[in-house]
């Protein structure tokens, strides 16, 4: 039986707008997301913010938060259901389920801290201003 995601639902993603490799991810999600159920945002959006105001709490600045039923993924846990969101094919890669969160969470870490270096750092937003010029 196939599972089908509810697309009625709030989807949103959150990531580092600055972080060119964390762009380039966001646009593998928006290439794979045939179904265009996955919102887009940044950890530095106003939309954040005010959720975090509602939780009292401050935003991470260095992880991925999925926004999906109400519930708050990060780190790990939000990559391996943003991957099963999006379905075949990559849905595939949520295997990685089965390996211990503390271990997915180091790896994470590990590339999280070092993002900058990966690909740099933008001074805007390229995914907004790619949507701006479509």
């Amino acid at each position: 039986m196939l599972c089908k995601t509810d697309t009625t639902k709030q989807i949103t993603v959150f990531y580092d707008g600055s972080c060119s490799f964390c762009s380039t991810c966001v646009n593998l999600i928006k290439r794979f997301d045939r179904r265009k159920h996955i919102n887009i945002n940044t950890l530095q959006s106003a939309e954040l913010a005010i959720l975090f105001k509602k939780l009292s709490s401050i935003p991470p600045a260095d992880t991925v938060l999925l926004l999906y039923n109400e519930k708050l993924y990060e780190k790990s846990d939000a990559i391996l259901k943003i991957i099963s969101l999006i379905g075949f094919p990559l849905n595939i890669l949520s295997i990685f389920y089965i390996v211990p969160r503390k271990y997915r969470d180091k790896l994470y870490d590990i590339i999280a801290k070092n993002r900058y270096m990966f690909a740099g750092k933008n001074n805007t937003c390229a995914i907004q201003s790619q949507d701006r010029d479509s």
